[in-house]
């Protein structure tokens, strides 16, 4: 592991914590299963070694986490956000986890956290973290922050008292950040952390059945109308998905229902990115995946004020879908040689 600490000893988690007894725990914005995963692994593992904690994220995240147990442990800032707030102000550390840039959190949220005095820590992949960590376990070359969050458990020895329910969570985060281990960021490393986070009780059809068998109508229904009207751009190896939020409404939407949509321009042979946007509560978001050597996040920060990883990343628009669209458009007309 080639994690990167801003001091030149690189001090582990425990030498941060030196002397600390309570913990706040935040992920990002739209929480996925590594946000969660990471946030339930770490939060279980610090409990166990004595420390008190508070794990939060901004806002709901997908119903299918509710089957598996331990999700009882997250906090969710926007149902209870005055209480939330006073708990994270008695913390004597804060840590983020699956993201770099405190706006990341919302934009309470964030700017709480941006005039918190108390000292923070960061474990992430993300690239171009911001400058606010006093401690930080960073690697781009991780395909997930939960691999990340085992191999500090295992530097600290915490991982072999770990419960079968919180190795479980660090398992769902690697599973849905590699796309069930399939993407080019999957490494030896990788399937090695997998494999001990199944001797410590992880239960992959458990985690299969919770991420991916538990569709609704209503879902493959909002999946319907987006394959209705999706785009191949055969010059571009390109497809683009689209879903107004009409759409939305019509198909009585919940948090979570287009999860995995994008992913499936990947299925078509021959295609090498995939595009999905969507108008949500008036606001604009782009998700997009690739393959191979499609930078995505360089795209995404390109067009869209996002940013990720290069085979999958995300961003946001102002105005219509369809201005959105032909932003991506014009941008592979003029740099995309096939």
């Amino acid at each position: 592991m080639t994690a990167v600490h801003p001091n030149p000893e690189g001090s582990g988690l425990s030498q941060w914590l030196q002397g600390v007894r309570r913990i706040g725990l935040l992920s990002h914005l739209n929480p996925d299963g590594d946000a969660v995963g990471s946030l339930i692994g770490l939060t279980t593992a610090l409990e166990m070694a004595h420390f008190e904690c508070i794990a939060v994220v901004p806002n709901a995240y997908p119903d299918s986490f509710r089957r598996l147990p331990g999700i009882e442990k997250i906090r969710v800032f926007d149902r209870e956000s005055e209480r939330v707030l006073a708990e994270l102000g008695t913390c004597d550390r804060l840590l983020t986890l699956d993201f770099n840039r405190l706006d990341r959190a919302g934009e309470r949220l964030g700017e709480w956290l941006e005039q918190s005095a108390i000292s923070k820590g960061m474990i992430d992949h993300h690239e171009q973290p911001a400058d606010y960590a006093a401690w930080r376990c960073w690697e781009t070359a991780s395909p997930s922050t939960c691999e990340l969050v085992w191999a500090c458990l295992k530097t600290e020895g915490w991982q072999e008292a770990l419960p079968a329910y919180a190795a479980q969570w660090l398992y769902v985060g690697m599973v849905t950040d590699t796309g069930s281990f399939r993407f080019p960021s999957v490494r030896p490393q990788t399937h090695r952390a997998a494999a001990e986070m199944l001797e410590r009780g992880a239960r992959p059809e458990i985690v299969h059945q919770a991420l991916f068998e538990g569709d609704s109508p209503r879902r493959l229904r909002l999946f319907g109308a987006a394959y209705r009207t999706f785009e191949v751009w055969e010059n571009h190896r390109t497809v683009v998905f689209r879903l107004e939020e009409s759409e939305l409404v019509e198909h009585g939407y919940e948090k979570g229902d287009t999860e995995g949509l994008v992913n499936m321009g990947l299925t078509i042979d021959g295609m090498e990115l995939s595009a999905f946007f969507v108008i949500r509560e008036g606001k604009g978001k782009v998700s997009l995946r690739s393959k191979g050597d499609r930078d995505v996040n360089a795209l995404a920060a390109a067009l869209y004020g996002g940013g990720g990883h290069r085979n999958a990343a995300g961003g946001h628009f102002d105005g219509s879908i369809d201005a959105a669209v032909a932003a991506l458009k014009g941008h592979l007309d003029q740099s995309f040689a096939p």
